[in-house]
Formats: C-alpha cells, structure tokens, sequence
C-alpha cells in the first residue's frame, strides 16, 4: 500500500512539473491572434487611444502604453567632432517606453518578444520565461565600473548620436556636461530548454507563423546618464556655484543635474538553436 501511495505521489509531482512548463492558453491565443488580425500598427495604436478614451471600458493592462522601439546609435560622420565609444554604439537601446521597464528590468530575462516592423516590439509574457527554475532574475551592479564616458558640449558639437543624448538642447553661450556609465547587466544563463522546446512547437505550428518574428530576451544591460548645463559668465571671487573652465573661459551651473537611465536589450531568435 506504502509503495502504491510512493508511487502515486511521484506520479502527481511529475505531472505537476510538467504541466507548469505547458504554453498557457491565454498565451497560445494571444500569439494566434497576431496572426489573425492584420492591422498595422499606427491603426491599432489610434484603437488603443479611443478604448482608453472611454471610461466605461475598462483599460488593457500591459508594461507599455505603446509598442516600444529599439535603436542604435548613429554612425559617425566627417562632420562629428565626438565619437562615442564602442562599448556604447555596439548596442540598441529602448529609445521609447522604457519608463515602464527600466526599474526591473531583471524580470525580462527569459521574456518571449515578437518583433515588428520599424524595429518595435512586443513583450507578448514576462510571467511564462524560459529561465531555469533555479535561476533569480537579478542585476549584477557593476561596482567599479571600467566603461565611463565624459564629455563636454556646446552648441556646435556634434555626435554620432540622435536620441542617447535625452533631448537636450544647448543655447548660446552654454555648455553641457554628460556623463555615461553602465551600472548594472544580466544575462540569461541557463534555459529551461524544456520550456523553450514548448514555446518552439506551439510558435511552429500556428498558421502563418514567421519564425524570424520571435525571440528571447538574452541579456539587459543599464546605462546611467547625467547632464548639467552652465552659462558663460566672468570669473570672480564672488561666484558661488559649480564652474568649469572651456576654451580658456569660464562657466557656472544653471539648475539642477538631469538623470535618465538607457535600457538595452539583447533579442535572440527563438529558433536560433532550434
């Protein structure tokens, strides 16, 4: 009797392990439906808007308001007189939406994405991932950072970048002062490759699939930015706020540091090792 109740015991947990790493059907109707329904994405954005408009319907919860979009940075030109560093180009950054994301961005390892077109995306689950069930999503901080970047601006420097900078603008007779420092990474280690087997099958076996529209979220890595803006003014004794020297004048420090943080993700095909 003892071996009987051993036995079904073992055959419950089995069961229960398995059952955990199935493709959930709300996610499995989900990816069908982006097949199905074919409306571009400006269509479905203006939807999304008149839905929310609406306060008797209620509201469809997710990690973006939008589809977010990933960029790289610029290619430098004759005309650049700063050149990033590789360690900063050699990535594509969340350039829309990260708000959203850039707290815990941990939680995205192992995330499924379906790429669109105009280099958006989708996080279509964060909650079904292909991590190890012994792996913790956790950022590594880097303690003493080797990739740091400065550099100061003024109105005619140009960069080999468009949307890194946060939108800042310099005015005459201003400079800025950047700072770039990568402070935290993760990388997806192990995959449950049972898991990603099930996400590979039911992706497969859809009507019309493309699999060159799925991927997983291998690896984040966060870039902390700061900038502050001086003013040119004359150098005297009685000046009582930061100033730095450029081009054999002086300036002083206008307002506050500004702070922003860059997410970037590295997406790697679902069938890439199929």
């Amino acid at each position: 009797m003892k071996k009987i109740i051993l036995m079904l015991s073992v055959g419950i947990f089995l069961y229960s392990c398995d059952s955990s790493k199935k493709v959930p059907n709300e996610l499995i109707t989900k990816i069908q439906k982006s097949y199905n329904e074919d409306i571009n994405l400006d269509e479905q954005e203006n939807f999304n808007k008149n839905v929310n408009s609406n306060k008797n319907v209620k509201r469809k919860k997710g990690l973006f308001k939008r589809k977010p979009k990933l960029a790289e940075v610029k290619e430098p030109t004759l005309n650049d007189s700063v050149t990033l560093p590789n360690w900063i180009t050699n990535k594509e950054y969340v350039s829309e939406n990260v708000d959203a994301i850039k707290y815990k961005p941990a939680l995205l390892l192992g995330a499924l994405v379906k790429k669109l077109d105009e280099n958006r995306f989708e996080i279509y689950s964060v909650t079904y991932n292909v991590r190890s069930e012994d792996e913790v999503p956790v950022l590594s901080k880097i303690e003493k950072p080797t990739n740091f970047f400065e550099q100061t601006f003024d109105q005619s420097t140009r960069f080999n970048s468009d949307f890194i900078i946060g939108g800042a603008s310099i005015g005459n007779e201003e400079i800025m002062k950047l700072t770039y420092t990568e402070t935290n990474y993760g990388n997806l280690e192990k995959y449950d490759e049972v898991k990603l087997n099930n996400l590979r099958t039911t992706i497969n076996d859809i009507q019309g699939v493309n699999k060159k529209d799925w991927a997983i979220i291998r690896g984040v890595v966060l870039l902390d930015c700061t900038s502050s803006k001086s003013q040119k003014t004359e150098m005297n004794a009685n000046i009582k706020a930061s100033w730095i020297t450029a081009n054999g004048e002086y300036f002083k420090q206008t307002g506050n540091t500004n702070n922003f943080r860059l997410l970037s993700i590295d997406l790697e095909n679902l069938f890439l090792n199929p």
